[in-house]
């Protein structure tokens, strides 16, 4: 510092590049910076092009015959049902009850026969199916179904959305598929109604009623929703297991035996995975283009926004345990850190591609293939983390398909084997004694090269049928805990 003419002191002019300087300059970039990529990914929208609705309707209607569609039908058995169980019936129906304890009931009192299931919170007395079966009766739910099952296709073409979710108002996982419940419910009162049609001797009425039931199994598996297939294949399997209480409890005559078996065959048992993973492609595809933007040549980038407000609900439906959505919002910032709209439509397809492979493997090729289509959402590359949302449980559908294959070859050799006892005296020594004259041949279990397995017993414990028919299960092994056993206790006998 020096002193100029007058006296003063000079004061030297600080540069303005400073430490000081600079660390606010830096800040005050890195803040505008903020600020602009919160106003730009706030401006972010998605673009749909494609109509996956239309896509789904297609992919059901083409596997059913052309005519008149019965769907409208269906839609109004379910509105009866849904009044029924959960909307203005001044007494909502309880749907858990057990059919060997329907079939066994020998109470004075239908209001004292407790025919529900034990761990129920109110278990169903025979009164409450009476009631149930007189109000949907009252209301053409029968009927409706009846005018259904006429009518060779049956497609669900309109579409509801629930608006309660936010994120999911426009997407298919935002569908309202109420019938699915509705249907469950139409099928275990028809099933119980069959039930009390054999106890009274009223065959026609009784096959009648397990004609509607395996309708409504097939009509869910026809469906365009893999939802809906899950639900028809778990509804088969309830349906068979009423079947074989039903011959276990209430023996039935040699054609009418016939009869049942011939019902089951034609049950469709494969055919429809195949569909039902198109469809949930074409519901995973429908979700990208509303998380993406669109640069009009099949690229773009993820909305942070859209993908969180959607993960959050899913992953409760997914996998509880994992963490789906992504915490920093501008974690994408220009679309650098996850894949783009192309790479993740890509990668979905070839997910898919590989679960349609397996679909059309046998479980022991399933069980030998190297090729996994089950990607864990922990082991997803980085680029690919917002996929983990996509995801449904892919070997659910095929373990549930197995499951019903079982079932179905399972009651179907019991059946014979009944119709053997009737026909000519004793049981079986083997399965083979079953074919040709009670089976064409000897329906083929997944669990297992060796089928169902059948051990004849000389003498069986009290209470016991001198015979027992299992399948080996998942495991592939017999005597374990997860062979699915197919005979039961005759009528009087403590139940297993």
């Amino acid at each position: 510092m020096s002193d100029d003419v007058n006296g003063s002191p000079e004061t030297t002019r600080k540069p303005w590049y400073r430490p000081r300087n600079i660390v606010l300059a830096i800040l005050g970039l890195i803040a505008a910076t903020i600020a602009y990529a919160w106003w730009w990914q706030a401006s972010l929208k998605p673009t749909i092009s494609h109509d996956y609705q239309a896509d789904l309707i297609a992919l059901a209607a083409a596997g059913q015959p052309e005519g008149e569609n019965g769907w409208p039908h269906v839609e109004r058995a379910c509105e009866a049902a849904w009044d029924l169980r959960w909307g203005r019936a001044e007494e909502p129906f309880n749907l858990q009850f057990d059919f060997a304890a329907l079939l066994r009931s020998e109470s004075a009192s239908a209001d004292e026969a407790r025919v529900g299931d034990a761990r129920a919170d109110a278990p169903a007395t025979e009164a409450d199916i009476m009631r149930a079966i007189k109000a949907l009766d009252g209301c053409g739910a029968f009927d409706a179904l009846t005018r259904a099952m006429a009518c060779p296709r049956h497609v669900k073409t309109e579409f509801q959305h629930d608006d309660d979710l936010p994120g999911y108002e426009e997407t298919l996982l935002g569908v309202l598929v109420p019938e699915v419940q509705s249907l469950r419910m139409l099928r275990e009162v028809t099933l119980a109604r069959m039930c009390l049609h054999a106890r009274h001797g009223q065959t026609e009425a009784m096959l009648d009623d397990l004609q509607r039931a395996l309708f409504i199994d097939e009509v869910l598996i026809q469906q365009p929703f893999m939802m809906h297939t899950m639900a028809g294949s778990r509804g088969a399997i309830s349906t068979l297991n009423a079947v074989r209480q039903l011959v276990t409890h209430e023996p039935q005559d040699p054609e009418t035996l016939g009869r049942f078996d011939d019902m089951i065959r034609r049950f469709p048992t494969t055919g429809h995975v195949e569909s039902a993973i198109e469809s949930e492609r074409f519901v995973m595809l429908d979700l990208v283009q509303h998380l993406f933007t669109d640069d009009g040549e099949g690229d773009g980038m993820l909305i942070m926004s859209k993908y969180n407000e959607i993960a959050s609900p899913m992953a409760s439906v997914n996998d509880p345990t994992a963490e789906f959505t992504i915490d920093l919002p501008l974690g994408n910032y220009a679309g650098l850190l996850l894949a783009g709209r192309r790479e993740t439509v890509k990668f979905l397809d070839g997910y898919f591609d590989r679960w349609r492979r397996r679909a059309r493997m046998s479980r022991d090729e399933r069980l030998g293939s190297a090729e996994d289509s089950s990607p864990l959402v922990g082991n997803l590359p980085p680029r690919l983390a917002h996929t983990a949302i996509m995801f449904p449980v892919s070997e659910r559908i095929l373990e549930t398909t197995d499951r019903l294959q079982s079932e179905v070859a399972g009651t179907r050799i019991m059946l014979a084997i009944e119709r053997h006892r009737l026909g000519r005296g004793p049981h079986p020594t083997t399965l083979d004694d079953l074919v040709p004259d009670f089976l064409a041949e000897l329906p083929a279990d997944p669990y297992s090269a060796d089928g169902i397995r059948y051990r004849a017993m000389s003498n069986p414990n009290p209470g016991d049928l001198p015979y027992a028919l299992f399948s080996v299960g998942p495991d592939g092994e017999p005597d374990t805990d997860d062979d699915l056993k197919f005979t039961l206790p005759p009528k009087g006998a403590p139940s297993p």
